[in-house]
């Protein structure tokens, strides 16, 4: 496939932009406090260059100017993104020189609200014959207002090309819009990237803490910062020594996502959403977890961590594929799910691979987990104070195109006790969590 544009092709495909001057624009430096990816190191924005199709601009009829070089500035507000009307164009990065690369984090305008279509290429030399398509017709979520990933497949390049295919907005349905990309180089360590957008702790803060509270808390787990989806109460989550996070539920306790979608249920929760983990490799992690005394749980399932799958187009949301749950009368279980449907549209069964009846209240468990997403080769494999209690072998997850998530806190079917847990001690890593 050819992706090349004339004067006149573009002027034809979106009137209210023009093509860049013959000398792209430098790129914008991003904050240096944003990090790296575990994965491999994010490119240095201060020596990308960038270039588009077209763009809109206010001297041609356009509201604003809205060029290709404030994807890379660091802002993700509207204000500051580019814009180009018409299914086929594109903007590209030099990067300056060949990198195999891991993956590129787009953001795109209204993210959380519409769903974009796009084709990635990379090239290794920028000339309109020596591109290779990584991804054709990719769709974003249509959830996230943030940063979202996509995979390069380790190919090696200089160049990297997203190209619109267009998007589900009823009124601008042949634009693309994205405020922000991050470009990361293939690494090979770390089991938990880091999306570009999560900023680390200043060093006078600790490490797994809470910051702000309700609907303004801003969580930070091994230094980064992590999604908060609960309700707007100030208890939600909270930090109440360095290390140890808090996470309280009430009555009442919904959160904007569960309210926008009508759903029955109640959450305090935070998760690495922003960035998935791989799919078909071993994920490791461990934690402390607490949860204080107070009445028996009367909900018929409450979760207090949760491996979540990623909805693709087309999916129906589903209960989480690996579950830590503490059920009706304080029964503790680990639970995992799986299912072949695409798209998926049932919620499946689970399958108990641990319980304990006699769970307790007040004491710290040290919890290890190794899980692999996988239809194949799946299984999960748990450590509890040092003794393994759970080794499951078979399919684990659904049919999907990007990686899980995880999330703690608690979720649970409505209930009137008040219910409360701690995490401590988190740690994201590999094999040598084992001994933890």
């Amino acid at each position: 496939m050819k992706h090349a544009f004339t004067l006149l092709a573009a002027l034809l495909l979106m009137p209210l932009t023009i093509l860049p001057a013959a000398e792209p624009p430098v790129a914008t430096p991003l904050s240096s406090s944003i990090s790296s990816a575990g994965s491999g190191q994010e490119f240095d924005k201060k020596t990308i260059r960038v270039t588009a199709s077209a763009w809109e601009q206010k001297a041609h009829g356009g509201v604003a100017d809205f060029p290709p070089e404030a994807t890379i500035d660091g802002n993700l507000k509207a204000a500051s993104s580019w814009r180009a009307d018409g299914k086929g164009q594109w903007i590209q990065y030099d990067l300056g020189s060949v990198k195999r690369l891991e993956e590129i984090q787009i953001a795109f305008l209204s993210g959380d609200k519409r769903q974009y279509t796009l084709d990635l290429l990379v090239s290794k030399t920028g000339a309109e014959k020596d591109w290779t398509m990584v991804a054709e017709k990719v769709r974003s979520s249509g959830k996230a207002a943030d940063y979202e990933p996509f995979k390069l497949n380790r190919a090696e390049a200089r160049f990297v090309r997203i190209v619109g295919q267009g998007n589900t907005s009823e009124k601008f349905p042949n634009w693309i819009n994205i405020t922000e990309v991050a470009i990361f180089e293939a690494g090979t360590s770390g089991v938990l990237p880091q999306s570009p957008n999560q900023v680390k702790v200043n060093s006078s803060q600790k490490e797994n803490t809470c910051i702000g509270k309700g609907l303004k808390a801003k969580c930070f787990i091994n230094g980064y910062s992590w999604n908060t989806d609960n309700g707007d109460g100030d208890w939600a989550v909270t930090s109440p020594k360095p290390g140890d996070l808090r996470f309280e539920l009430r009555k009442g306790d919904i959160a904007q996502w569960d309210k926008q979608h009508a759903h029955a249920a109640e959450r305090n929760e935070i998760s690495n959403s922003n960035h998935k983990f791989p799919l078909e490799e071993d994920i490791w992690f461990s934690f402390g977890l607490m949860v204080e005394p107070g009445p028996k749980v009367s909900s018929r399932w409450l979760v207090i961590g949760q491996l979540k799958a990623s909805v693709d187009p087309g999916d129906n949301s589903a209960s989480p594929p690996v579950g830590q749950e503490l059920n009706a009368g304080d029964e503790f279980r680990i639970v995992v799910r799986t299912a072949t449907e695409k798209p998926l549209k049932h919620n499946p069964g689970s399958k108990v691979i641990y319980v304990d009846s006699a769970f307790e209240r007040g004491r710290v468990y040290r919890m290890v987990y190794r899980i692999k997403y996988s239809q194949k080769a799946g299984h999960v494999q748990v450590w509890r104070d040092g003794k393994e209690i759970a080794n499951f072998n078979g399919p684990v997850g659904y049919v999907s195109y990007t990686g899980p998530y995880w999330k703690f806190g608690i979720y649970r079917e409505p209930a009137p006790e008040t219910f409360a847990v701690h995490y401590c001690d988190i740690k994201f890593g590999g094999s040598e969590l084992e001994p933890r």
